[in-house]
């Protein structure tokens, strides 16, 4: 890897190879004495011409792996790069906000069991606000239809507090297996079935 040193004249000089440390320190010699200053400096500059060669060719071999990872072949861009379109495939539902639903929560004088989605998916916010004197409690389902509220496990239970709010944004998603849906009760219980009131609970859920 080439250096740059002043030489006796306070001139910026590159060394890359013996040759050239041996024009700015004036060596005759080209066999100096073992241990002599010529000799260490001789020696230095070998070692500095091969850690320039190992650099580059380390550098190379990354570059190299790395076109093997992607799948490029050219710089253009012109062939098409299969593995580089399976890594933006999988990274598409993040980058692709265009593609969620937003679904509005306006809760009925009922445990309001709904099915948002009825396969695998992802919730990607939620946001809503408590109107009642009391907390309420938003279920969250991995179910492929709406819950038998009481009965089924909640993936998720989140308290929203009397007149207060939630507010979460999942940037890679919360994942659901199954399906996505929702209920809503009085109680923290997963066997509770205490009906909320109408619009004790205001908001929306985004997914995909």
């Amino acid at each position: 890897m080439p250096i740059d040193v002043l030489d006796a004249n306070g001139q910026p000089q590159t060394i890359a190879t013996v040759a050239d440390l041996i024009a700015i320190v004036g060596q005759v010699n080209a066999s100096p004495d073992a241990n002599t200053v010529q000799d260490r400096l001789k020696t230095l500059a070998a070692k500095l011409d091969t850690i320039h060669g190992d650099l580059a060719t380390t550098l190379a071999g990354y570059v190299d792996g790395l076109e093997t990872l992607v799948g490029t072949t050219n710089s253009n861009g012109s062939t098409t790069n299969t593995k580089l379109t399976s890594i933006l495939a999988a990274l598409s539902p993040v980058a692709t906000a265009s593609g969620m639903t937003d679904s509005r929560i306006m809760s009925a004088a009922t445990t309001n069991a709904t099915l948002l989605k009825n396969s695998a998916g992802n919730v990607y916010e939620i946001d809503v606000f408590n109107n009642a004197a009391y907390a309420v409690y938003l279920k969250l389902y991995n179910k492929a239809s709406a819950p038998t509220v009481g009965t089924d496990t909640p993936k998720r239970t989140i308290t929203i507090p009397a007149g207060g709010g939630y507010s979460r944004k999942f940037d890679t998603g919360y994942d659901f297996a199954t399906g996505i849906s929702y209920a809503i009760t009085k109680a923290v219980a997963d066997g509770d079935t205490t009906a909320v009131a109408a619009n004790d609970l205001v908001g929306g859920i985004r997914w995909l």
